[in-house]
């Protein structure tokens, strides 16, 4: 599991410095943040890992982003079932809005009759735009100016030729 974790990281520190587009790997970014903010949903991560795949994005950004992500979705859920309560319950002038899209072909797959799962899509779809932006601008940030520095590091370069270093690297070679 962790070498998988490794070879993730590594990934990810190469689509940083790639040739990718700043918007491109943000775009990733943002659509597995979305994937991971919400709860377990089997429909709608299909969707997404789908729109990561169709999309000229990249893909190991996306499922790094939905992992992180995913590591404290579940701190919003209280915030998210007051939204989602809120939307579904105190609003009852939404109530035959919420049972057209329940009555819809597809869209009770998403789950969103439940507080929690509503909440998190709506947080999900809010956070988006920032999300982009802020990834976007930090990748700028980073291949103008962090990169260089970063490789200049006492430490980056002892890692890199230690022992340790070159076993971790020849081990992410033979899991590519």
């Amino acid at each position: 599991m962790s070498v998988l974790l490794l070879k993730f990281l590594k990934k990810f520190i190469k689509v940083l410095i790639s040739s990718d587009s700043p918007p491109q790997i943000a775009v990733s970014f943002a659509l597995g943040a979305f994937m991971g903010l919400t709860p377990d949903n089997f429909f709608l991560s299909i969707i997404i890992v789908s729109l990561l795949f169709i999309l000229n994005v990249n893909v190991s950004a996306g499922l790094v982003s939905a992992g992180l992500f995913s590591l404290f979705s579940s701190r919003l859920f209280p915030l998210a079932h007051k939204i989602g309560s809120f939307l579904l319950i105190e609003q009852t002038g939404l109530f035959s809005f919420w049972t057209t899209l329940y009555n819809a072909p597809i869209l009770p797959f998403l789950e969103f009759n439940n507080t929690v799962m509503l909440g998190t899509l709506i947080l999900a779809l809010l956070a988006q735009l920032p999300i982009y932006f802020l990834v976007k601008k930090g990748i700028i940030v980073y291949r103008e100016s962090l990169h260089e520095k970063l490789q200049k590091l006492k430490i980056i370069q002892t890692i890199k030729a230690s022992g340790i270093g070159q076993w971790v690297h020849k081990g992410w070679r033979f899991f590519q």
